[in-house]
């Protein structure tokens, strides 16, 4: 059965496999985006967790309970916004996973993607509200691309994720 929504969980530190491991035995449909790692190492795992601390899990059937989720092990709460459960749609999900099968499959992946964004190389911004606008890159770590755009009629320093900057 495919999901119509996500639920969302925060886990404890460092045990999202833990959690990933509990709530697949007690019969909930989970998952735990990950991504290939920047920087390789051989003490550490090729991939990495997309968004660390959190877990995205659905039930298996209508008639399944969310509320064994609070004390299953690893999981450190069920994430709500005021009184409401946070959920997320099947579509948005859809989307960082097309997000993540894009980053992987292209030559390289991520790292080839920001060793292509070099100081000075035009760039457009493509999510968040900067969306559409373009500029010039003034520095690049493996974490953000600074990029120099004109706002407002000044020139401003602003830092983004690699993934959100494209060559134009």
């Amino acid at each position: 059965m495919t999901p119509s929504f996500w639920y969302l969980a925060q886990t404890k530190p460092r045990q999202e496999q833990v959690a990933f491991s509990n709530l697949e035995r007690q019969g909930f449909t989970v998952s735990l985006p990950t991504i290939p790692r920047i920087k390789r190492s051989p003490k550490l795992p090729p991939t990495e967790v997309l968004f660390p601390g959190y877990i995205f899990f659905a039930p298996s059937s209508q008639a399944q309970s969310i509320s064994p989720v609070r004390s299953t092990l690893g999981v450190a709460r069920v994430v709500y916004f005021g009184q409401q459960v946070a959920t997320l749609s099947a579509a948005v999900f859809a989307e960082i996973l097309r997000f993540i099968e894009d980053r992987s499959q292209s030559p390289g992946g991520l790292a080839a993607h920001i060793n292509r964004l070099q100081k000075g190389v035009a760039v457009r911004i493509t999510d968040g509200p900067f969306v559409g606008l373009e500029g010039l890159v003034s520095g690049v770590g493996q974490d953000r691309v600074t990029v120099l755009l004109e706002i407002m009629g000044k020139t401003q320093k602003l830092a983004f994720a690699p993934a959100s900057v494209i060559r134009s």
